[in-house]
C-alpha cells in the first residue's frame, strides 16, 4: 500500500529513482491507505484499506465518489453507489451479458423497468411498483396495491401499506381504490375469478361476465374460514343459509348442506349396480345406500329395503346381494318399536299364523288381530286375560262410536250395557239376544222396506211367526198371523181391521174380550152400535153434577146429577128445605145442563111428601125449549094442576125426581 504526491523533484538519481518507484507503487495500489492521499488529482483512485472501499476523485477535485466495496474475507466485489446505464431496448438491453446479449435489463419508459429473455419482455415493473409478468401491468391499479400481473388478466396483489395483511390472486380483475370487495373492475370483457386471503381465511370468488373497467360484483363461491371450515356458496356456518359446509365443528369431518327449493345432495354411480354411499365405523362398513336394477336400496349385510317404482312398493332385500327376502326381517323389535303407521290402502300379512299384536307401553295386556285357516278374521282384546273389563272399541274423528264390551255386548254410541233399561242414549245388541235402544229427543229405530208391500218386521216365538208390522198401499199394519189373521191398518184418519194381506175384515175382529176388557174409550166423534147408519151412531156421552135452584125463594138440592147419552139427558135430584111455602108462584126448578128440543114433552112420576094440591099423584114435567122442571098434580076425573109454593104444607116437604128429556 502506498501513496505519493506524484511530483518528481530535481534530485539525485537514487532519490529520483526512489521517488519514481513510490509514485509507481501508489498507482499500482490505487493509492491504498488508511486515509485519503494528501495530494489529490481529478479522477484519481483511492482504496481505503481500513474500510475496504474504492473511491474515485470527482472532476472538480473537491470530493471523493464511492465506487465499490471489496469483501477481502471472501474475495468478492461489492458495488457501491449509483450505476448508470443507457436506456436500452428489448433487443439491446442496457445491462446484458457477453455471451447472451438478448437477455438483460432496460428502461421501458419513465420509472418503468423491464426484464428481457430471448429478446422478449418477461417482467415489467411500473412506476407504482406493479409487476407485470409477460405483460405491462394494468394502469388502472391503485397505488395502494402491490401487484404482480401474470399474463393478460392474471394478478397477485396485496395491500401496499398498513397492517391489513390481505393478499389476492385474481383473474381479469384490478382494483382502482382500496376496498377489498367493492372496488374491483374487469380488465377485459369476460368472466372474473379470485382467491382472497383475508382476515385469516380463504375466499374463492367468482363473477359473471362483464364489460372492461365495469364494477365487479363478486359471488363468494367457496370460503375456508379461520376455524378450518370449508363453506361453498355461503358465508357463515350452520343451517341458516343455503350452501355446503365441510365443518370442523370441534372434530373434523362434518358436512352441512342446505338448499332452498331443491335437492341438497346428488350422488351418481356410473355403469354397474352397487353401493352409491358406504357408511363406515372405524373403517368397517356398517351400511350402504346403493342401486340395483334402477331401484334404490338401503341397509346393511342381509338386512335391507329396496324402493321399487315399477310396482310402487318397498320390500325387504339382502343389502349385499340385492335378493328379495321373504318373512325374515322385522320392522322394529319388542324394546324398539315404531310409533304410528299410516297407510292409504291395506296391510297384507301372510304366514301360518298371521297376526297383528298391539301392546300398550304402560300396560301388561295385549290385543291381537289375526285370521284362521278358514279365513275368518278375529279381533282378540286381552287374549291372555291379564286385565278385567277389556273392550274392543271403535272410534271416528277421535271419538268412540261403538264397542264390544267384555260381556259380549255390541254397543253403539254408548258404553252402557243396557241403554234402554238405564235410560241413556245409545244402541246395545246385547249378548242375551236383546236389542236395547235409546235416543234422546228423536226416533229410536227406523225400518224400511223397498218396492213391494209386505212385512217390515216379523216377530216369532220358537221360530214360528206370531205377528208382524207390515205395509199395505203405503199404510202401516200391525197384527198376528195366529188364529184368524187379525191385523189393524192405519189409514188416513182411521184405523181399521184387516188381515195380513191388507183385506178388510168387516165385523170380524173383536176389540178386547169378555174377560179382557179395555178400561176407558175416549172418542171425539161417535160409536156406531148395531149398524153403520146415522141412527146407530152414539156421538156423545157425558156425566156430571147439577147446579140447580128454584125460581122463587131458596131450596136445598142433593143427589143432583145428570147423564147424557147421545141426545137423551137424564137428570136426578132431591129437593128439600124449600123456603117459600106461601106464595102462589109455581114451583119451578131451574139450571138444567142442556136445553130441551122444540118438540120435547117429558114427564115422570116423583116421590114426594107434604105436597097438597087436591090431586091424585105428582109428576115432574119438562116442556119444549126449556132448562127448568115444572111440577103437576094429576086428577083422575079432572084437569091436572100445577104445583105452587103454597101447596107445600110442611117445612119438611121434599121430592125425589128422575126424568129424561131430549136435547139437541
Amino acid at each position: 500500500m502506498s501513496q505519493n504526491d506524484f511530483t518528481l523533484a530535481n534530485q539525485s538519481f537514487p532519490s529520483f529513482r526512489a521517488d519514481l518507484n513510490s509514485a509507481l507503487q501508489a498507482l499500482a495500489s490505487n493509492n491504498s491507505g488508511g486515509s485519503a492521499p494528501s495530494t489529490t488529482f481529478a479522477n484519481m483512485w483511492w482504496y481505503d484499506s481500513t474500510n475496504n472501499i474504492m473511491y474515485i476523485r470527482n472532476e472538480d477535485n473537491d470530493a471523493w465518489i464511492k465506487f465499490a466495496e471489496l469483501d477481502q474475507t471472501n474475495d468478492k466485489f461489492v458495488l457501491s453507489g449509483t450505476l448508470q446505464l443507457d436506456d436500452g431496448t428489448v433487443s439491446a438491453p442496457a445491462l446484458t451479458f457477453n455471451s447472451d446479449t438478448n437477455m438483460g435489463i432496460y428502461r421501458g419508459g419513465t420509472d418503468i423497468l423491464k426484464f428481457v429473455t430471448a429478446g422478449t419482455d418477461r417482467l415489467t415493473i411500473d412506476a407504482q411498483g406493479s409487476l407485470g409478468v409477460g405483460v405491462v401491468p394494468n394502469t388502472g391499479w391503485s397505488n395502494t396495491w402491490d401487484v404482480a400481473q401474470v399474463g393478460l388478466t392474471g394478478s397477485l396483489c396485496g395491500i401496499a401499506s398498513g397492517s391489513l395483511g390481505r393478499t389476492f390472486v385474481s383473474d381479469n380483475a384490478y382494483n382502482d381504490a382500496s376496498s377489498q370487495v367493492s372496488t374491483w373492475q374487469y380488465q377485459i370483457a369476460d368472466q372474473a375469478s379470485q382467491l382472497a386471503l383475508i382476515d385469516g381465511k380463504l375466499e374463492f370468488r367468482v363473477a359473471t361476465a362483464g364489460s372492461a373497467d365495469a364494477d365487479i360484483t363478486w359471488n363468494q363461491a367457496v370460503i375456508v374460514d379461520n376455524s378450518g371450515n370449508l363453506l361453498v356458496s355461503k358465508t357463515s356456518t350452520g343451517f341458516g343459509t343455503a350452501g355446503v359446509e365441510l365443518s370442523q365443528n370441534g372434530v373434523a369431518g362434518k358436512v352441512f348442506m342446505t338448499r332452498s327449493g331443491g335437492e341438497s345432495l346428488s350422488l351418481n354411480r356410473l355403469s354397474s349396480d352397487g353401493e352409491i354411499v358406504g357408511f363406515y365405523k372405524n373403517s368397517t362398513l356398517v351400511g350402504a345406500i346403493g342401486t340395483s336394477n334402477g331401484d334404490l336400496y338401503i341397509g346393511t349385510g342381509d338386512t335391507g329395503l329396496r324402493f321399487h317404482d315399477g310396482d310402487n312398493s318397498i320390500y325387504s332385500v339382502n343389502a349385499t346381494t340385492g335378493a328379495k327376502i321373504n318373512g325374515a326381517i322385522d320392522l322394529g323389535e319388542p324394546a324398539g318399536r315404531f310409533k304410528d303407521l299410516y297407510l292409504s290402502s291395506g296391510v297384507n300379512i301372510k304366514g301360518s299364523t298371521p297376526k297383528i299384536t298391539l301392546e300398550h307401553s304402560n300396560e301388561n295386556g295385549t290385543a291381537q288381530i289375526y285370521t284362521t285357516a278358514q279365513s275368518a278374521i278375529i279381533l282378540d282384546a286381552d287374549p291372555d286375560n291379564t286385565d278385567n273389563g277389556t273392550p274392543i272399541a271403535f272410534k271416528v274423528d277421535g271419538s268412540e262410536v261403538g264397542r264390544f264390551d267384555d260381556g259380549g255386548n255390541l254397543l253403539v254410541g254408548t258404553t252402557n250395557a243396557n241403554p234402554a233399561e238405564n235410560n241413556v242414549a245409545g244402541i246395545g245388541a246385547l249378548a242375551n239376544n236383546t236389542l236395547s235402544i235409546t235416543r234422546d229427543g228423536n226416533v229410536a229405530m227406523q225400518l224400511n222396506r223397498k218396492t213391494s208391500d209386505g212385512s217390515i218386521a216379523i216377530f216369532r216365538k220358537d221360530g214360528s211367526s206370531v205377528g208382524a208390522i207390515s205395509t199395505f198401499s203405503n199404510t202401516l199394519q200391525i197384527g198376528s198371523y195366529v188364529g184368524n189373521d187379525a191385523f189393524i191398518q192405519f189409514v188416513s184418519s182411521g184405523i181399521k181391521p184387516v188381515n195380513s194381506a191388507g183385506t178388510n175384515r168387516d165385523n170380524g175382529i173383536d176389540l178386547g174380550a169378555s174377560n179382557a176388557r179395555f178400561k176407558d174409550l175416549y172418542l171425539g166423534g161417535g160409536v156406531y152400535l148395531g149398524g153403520t147408519g146415522s141412527a146407530n151412531k152414539l156421538d156423545d156421552y157425558e156425566e156430571g153434577s147439577l147446579s140447580l135452584s128454584v125460581a122463587t125463594g131458596t131450596a136445598s138440592f142433593s143427589f143432583a146429577r145428570y147423564t147424557k147419552v147421545g141426545n137423551l139427558v137424564t137428570i136426578r135430584f132431591n129437593i128439600s128445605i124449600i123456603s117459600d111455602q106461601s106464595s102462589t108462584s109455581n114451583l119451578l126448578v131451574t139450571g138444567l145442563p142442556f136445553t130441551s128440543t122444540a118438540n120435547n114433552q117429558s114427564a115422570s112420576g116423583i116421590l114426594s111428601r107434604y105436597f097438597s094440591g087436591g090431586g091424585d099423584a105428582y109428576i115432574a114435567y119438562i116442556s119444549a125449549s126449556q132448562t127448568q122442571v115444572q111440577f103437576f098434580q094429576t086428577v083422575n076425573n079432572g084437569n091436572y094442576h100445577q104445583v105452587r109454593h103454597v101447596d107445600l104444607t110442611n117445612a119438611n116437604a121434599n121430592a125425589f125426581v128422575t126424568i129424561s128429556y131430549e136435547t139437541t
